[in-house]
């Protein structure tokens, strides 16, 4: 699963609901929602565990 489809599921999980409010229902920091909607910050371990995914990071070498 890509960051984009990770963002678009968060997108789902939050609905037609205000950001400010569902934020304060799940104990969300608004910023950080709203850096992660843009995709100007990695989606949270919370809000990945939100839509049922797990982060992972690869590391990959390639010749110059």
């Amino acid at each position: 699963m890509t960051k984009e489809q990770v963002i678009k599921a968060i997108k789902r999980l939050i609905g037609g609901v205000r950001q400010k409010d569902w934020c304060e229902a799940y104990n969300v920091n608004q910023t950080v929602l709203s850096d992660v909607l843009r995709g100007h910050r990695a989606p949270t371990k919370q809000l990945c565990n939100m839509v049922g995914v797990e982060r992972v990071t690869v590391i990959q070498y390639r010749s110059k």
